[in-house]
């Protein structure tokens, strides 16, 4: 979830909602103009996103944001089982944007700074934390910034060492880019009998994450311990040590073992025969009640009424209008009486 800082001719934040194929894509779920960045306004964006999941009950498991305050608050609100994920290429974009140390020690920084947020355990987030802030005594204010606004209150949200252990599937930046590849192109590495079972049944990006960590089987073993089982956690696919097993019994990797999200490449939900009997879908109540609520209202609540059901009637449509005159929505404003240089 993100939103676009009113560079639209509304001059409304646009909030958009995507979501992940198994292809490691995107594909658009739902956008919003919003009057203001409000809790409230959030709350009902969420609420109207929880209208198009099939099954009441269903909600996203992890849900990845930038640090906005009211957005956090609002899925925490509206998605309290979901796990709120931080947006790492924001996070590190603002990182440099609050340096300003001289030259010898920027790549020293940024590399300490990017172990820090990968570290895969706590041991590993400790060392290159302290080495930060050997290398940054002479600049207090970007340490403490750092320190104050991601690493103390948010740092479960976006290092590895705490998010490694949540099912995001790969998921860390909220920039991403747009859908649609083939389960059916096999590549050269995957034709072994070893991907029998999936091939052809998960996408080609699961076969290149599991391919990937086949390589890490010589030094893993079956040793659940030296493994650390991150692709298992993280992504839901098998990792080196159960490779390893599979491997040491010559048994080709099991289909059931891959998460179910990587398993399709349709958007659709299988409702289980017999469960739905019509009843929740049926609106002939609801259009009674409604004509009811219209005969009874004055001529004004008449038009607001019927305004409200155009709306749902007519979703293309819109009652916003466009400026009169094509507004600069981009660069600061200009102040008046200034020269040129």
């Amino acid at each position: 979830m993100d939103n676009t800082y009113k560079t639209n001719k509304y001059r409304q934040p646009l909030f958009e909602i995507v979501g992940i194929t198994s292809t490691e894509l995107t594909f658009a779920v739902a956008f919003a103009y919003m009057e203001s960045e409000q809790i409230e306004n959030f709350c009902w964006v969420l609420e109207k996103l929880k209208e198009l999941f099939v099954k009441k009950d269903l909600c996203p498991q992890v849900i990845l944001t930038d640090r906005d305050l009211a957005l956090m608050k609002a899925i925490e609100i509206m998605f309290p089982k979901s796990i709120n994920l931080l947006c790492r290429f924001h996070i590190n974009a603002g990182a440099k944007c609050k340096q300003h140390v001289v030259n010898d020690l920027q790549k020293t920084i940024d590399t300490l700074w990017m172990e820090v947020v990968w570290a895969s355990d706590e041991v590993e987030y400790g060392q290159p934390l302290h080495q930060l802030e050997q290398a940054c005594v002479d600049y207090s204010g970007f340490i403490n910034y750092m320190k104050d606004t991601w690493l103390t209150p948010h740092r479960h949200r976006f290092v590895g060492a705490r998010i490694n252990q949540v099912l995001h599937l790969g998921n860390t930046t909220t920039n991403r880019a747009s859908f649609q590849k083939s389960f059916y192109e096999v590549e050269h590495a995957h034709i072994s009998p070893f991907y029998g079972y999936l091939r052809g049944s998960v996408s080609r990006a699961a076969l290149r994450h599991i391919a990937e960590e086949l390589l890490r089987v010589d030094y893993v073993g079956t040793n659940r311990k030296i493994c650390g089982c991150t692709l298992r956690t993280s992504y839901g696919l098998t990792c080196a040590c159960e490779l390893g097993r599979y491997a040491l019994g010559g048994i080709p990797i099991p289909i059931d073992v891959v998460h179910v999200h990587w398993r399709k490449l349709t958007m659709e939900v299988e409702l289980e025969v017999g469960v739905d009997d019509g009843s929740e879908v049926d609106m002939t109540y609801a259009i009674d009640e409604l004509w009811k609520l219209f005969r009874s209202l004055d001529v004004i609540g008449k038009r607001a009424l019927k305004s409200r059901i155009c709306e749902l009637a007519y979703p293309t449509m819109t009652p916003l209008c466009p400026p009169p005159e094509k507004l600069k929505t981009k660069g600061g404003v200009e102040k008046k009486g200034k020269k040129p240089a």
